[in-house]
């Protein structure tokens, strides 16, 4: 889950409406008691609270209504037509999140030497000098710590701050090689290089390790998704990377079903999410450092993909310790959908050329009947159910995590977002590409080895998106940080990757760089 928040925050995000307040930009005012629906700062009429009158839940709170605000307008050449959302940072996978979407943010983000970017002492005595995330005072609570990145989703949960936190490391260190082998290189360089890296990096696991876990294998070969070794020469410039409203608003949401209540630390020390919420000042704390929280969620089983989610998302979304009530996020994603005017669940079938079901016994071969059952009782055509619960709810597509639906409007976004790509790390026709000694160095970087490098980390499974459990639980399907480890089944020795050997492929990847010419002459 975590892979897929930060990489969904590196290419989606989708701003709320504003308010105007004295001639300022503010947040609109939307059923803030939970009482009162109508907004004295909203000028679009933007806020469009859900009814929770009938939930028996809100009603003993004194709640009738949940704050909602519609998408922020993207702006149109023509004047009328449907409503269309902005995606306020870039839609390609280019490690934004990190470096920022925004010329501006970017360059706050940096120290202007060296290549590097701003970050903090590391208050952990065990981590070493690893360095974390830039400081800021957390704007919901003013006696912890937060963090500043490329996003501003950053603090959402400390799990997914200390995913930020690897990554900033990541980038230190090859800025860091770099400079020690190109001293002639000057900090834009150094910065600009490192990020290039950084972003390859990011492509390759995600389409490597991530996407054939998510989607399955079969649907990875059919729309062209691995990458293979050496240049991939099939960029289309016909092709249209931008964001799908049906990704960005429904299916790659898949990932909130996977969330626990807990983030398991080290020494079995946990971490409720309640109370995390934009205050990741669990990170500052022995046994629950980024180090922890990152090997302890590769260490556990998510939550099954179906249609519910735990309850510090269903009932205590943004809550903090003590409160009785939060916000409902399938709620919440639902009402999004209706928002941006995503077609029903059976549009979306039909476009995936899967069968249509047009009665709601008719959904019994797609999903458990204890779905179609509630469906029933819920909508009154088939025709009108949302597609984020439907999607959810299908039985998942043979070696997939989800079903037909969320497969293939998976499936379909990353293809574009790949051959849409002019600057895909693997395309030899970009200004300025990776040389084939490269690709093949970035390429046998796993997500375990970059973790192992950058994490106070001893033990850890070598396919990260694999549970322990899934692999046979017998130790030898891990490998030692740091040490050379035997794998004593066959299987498993093509994952056999330690710190060293990890460092090595980075730094072979530097050096391979420093020995041609200059990437930005």
């Amino acid at each position: 889950m975590q892979w897929g928040q930060f990489l969904d925050h590196d290419f989606v995000h989708t701003p709320e409406a504003s308010g105007v307040e004295n001639g300022e930009t503010v947040p609109i005012t939307c059923c803030e008691d939970g009482v009162t629906e109508v907004s004295p700062n909203d000028p679009g009429n933007d806020c469009r609270p859900i009814d929770v009158s009938q939930d028996p839940l809100s009603t003993a709170q004194g709640r009738r209504c949940m704050r909602f605000v519609r998408s922020l307008v993207a702006s149109r050449e023509c004047l009328v037509g449907p409503r269309e959302q902005m995606n306020q940072v870039t839609a390609y996978i280019d490690g934004s999140g990190i470096y920022s979407s925004s010329d501006t943010a970017a360059l706050e983000l940096r120290t202007h030497e060296g290549g590097l970017l701003d970050s903090s002492a590391n208050p952990l005595p065990r981590e070493g000098a690893r360095p974390f995330l830039p400081r800021e005072e957390c704007e919901h609570s003013q006696d912890s710590v937060c963090y500043i990145a490329g996003d501003e989703r950053v603090n959402e949960q400390p799990a997914l701050t200390s995913m930020h936190t690897l990554w900033l490391r990541v980038h230190q260190m090859t800025a860091s090689k770099l400079a020690a082998i190109n001293p002639h290189w000057d900090d834009e360089t150094l910065y600009q290089e490192a990020r290039r890296i950084v972003g390859a990096l990011l492509q390759q696991i995600s389409y490597n390790e991530f996407l054939p876990v998510v989607i399955g294998d079969s649907q990875v070969r059919r729309f062209n998704l691995h990458s293979a070794p050496g240049h991939d020469n099939t960029y289309d410039s016909t092709v249209d990377a931008s964001i799908a409203n049906s990704f960005a608003t429904a299916a790659f949401r898949f990932g909130h079903t996977l969330v626990k209540d807990i983030f398991q630390g080290s020494r079995g020390r946990e971490v409720p999410l309640v109370g995390s919420f934009d205050d990741p000042h669990a990170l500052r704390e022995p046994d629950t450092g980024p180090s922890d929280l990152l090997a302890g969620e590769a260490g556990v089983d998510a939550e099954p993909i179906d249609a519910f989610l735990v309850t510090s998302l269903s009932h205590l979304l943004f809550a903090q310790q003590g409160d009785a009530l939060g916000f409902d996020l399938m709620a919440l994603n639902i009402q999004r959908g209706r928002d941006h005017g995503l077609p029903a669940y059976t549009t979306w079938r039909q476009a995936c050329g899967l069968s249509v079901p047009f009665t709601f016994g008719a959904l019994a071969g797609i999903m458990p009947s204890s779905y179609v059952d509630l469906f029933a009782s819920t909508y009154s055509r088939v025709e009108d159910i949302d597609l984020f619960p439907a999607g959810l709810a299908e039985t998942p597509a043979p070696g997939s995590l989800l079903g037909p639906t969320f497969s293939c409007l998976l499936a379909q976004q990353f293809s574009n977002a790949k051959h849409g790509d002019r600057y895909w790390y693997q395309n030899p026709n970009q200004p300025h590409p990776f040389t084939p000694e490269q690709l093949a160095s970035l390429g046998r970087v796993t997500l375990a080895g970059i973790m192992c490098s950058h994490l106070r980390l001893t033990h850890l499974q070598p396919h990260v998106f694999l549970a322990v459990s899934y692999i046979e639980t017998a130790s030898s399907e891990c490998f030692e940080c740091g040490v050379s480890a035997a794998i004593t089944t066959d299987r498993f020795a093509r994952f056999h990757l330690t710190t060293t050997t990890t460092t090595r492929l980075i730094v072979d990847t530097l050096l391979q760089i420093a020995s041609h010419h200059h990437l930005l002459s």
